[in-house]
């Protein structure tokens, strides 16, 4: 489909609507937030080459931006956009210890929830 029949099958949609200001019930709206968000990440190994419980725990707190759009196209349909996004990534360290053993190892990295989701 060419871009020119696209822009066409938009602009009767649009047209058909009949999206006049009269119609519109709900009007548009944008909404920004910043806040906190802490996350700990935990996990463990039972018995790992027979000398003891391997295991890591740390958390970390971001700073993060919500945003909310709401575009109304007639008075009953509209849509929401709704986005999370870090505005950074906090260092924080990550150790690993073996039972009676101790640390094996210790990394300094940065988490964000989208580091634990993928």
């Amino acid at each position: 489909m060419s871009i020119r029949s696209i822009a066409t099958c938009i602009s009767l949609v649009l047209v058909s609507m009949n999206c006049s200001a009269e119609d519109k019930n709900y009007p548009g709206l944008n909404s920004t937030q910043v806040g906190m968000q802490t996350i700990r990440y935990q996990e463990s190994l039972k018995d790992f080459a027979g000398i003891g419980d391997l295991a890591t725990d740390i958390s970390v707190t971001n700073t993060v931006l919500y945003a909310s759009s709401y575009t109304s196209l007639t008075g009953k349909w509209g849509f929401l956009l709704n986005t999370k996004s870090d505005v950074t990534k906090e260092y924080t360290k990550d150790t690993w210890s073996v039972g009676e053993y101790g640390i094996v190892q210790q990394n300094t990295s940065k988490l964000s929830l989208a580091d634990m989701v993928a």
